[in-house]
């Protein structure tokens, strides 16, 4: 089972990247969580890294984020 925080913190990094006014997606799938979020190449600092960390993916064939539940 995925860990309350590290889902949570993961979303909090990919939510700092939306405009104002801008709706993205979030949907599970089977046992997964996709969020959409700018692909890693575009993070700053050490998000991407932290993501990872947290047990996020970016998964390019949906152009989103995923994370294992």
């Amino acid at each position: 089972m995925a860990d309350q925080a590290k889902v949570i913190r993961g979303l909090q990094i990919l939510q700092g990247y939306k405009a104002d006014g801008v709706t993205w997606n979030c949907e599970a799938q089977h046992d997964v969580l996709y969020a959409d979020g700018p692909d890693p190449a575009a993070l700053g600092g050490n998000d991407a890294k932290e993501l990872e960390d947290l047990g996020w993916c970016w998964d390019s064939g949906s152009g989103s984020w995923r994370r294992f539940t």
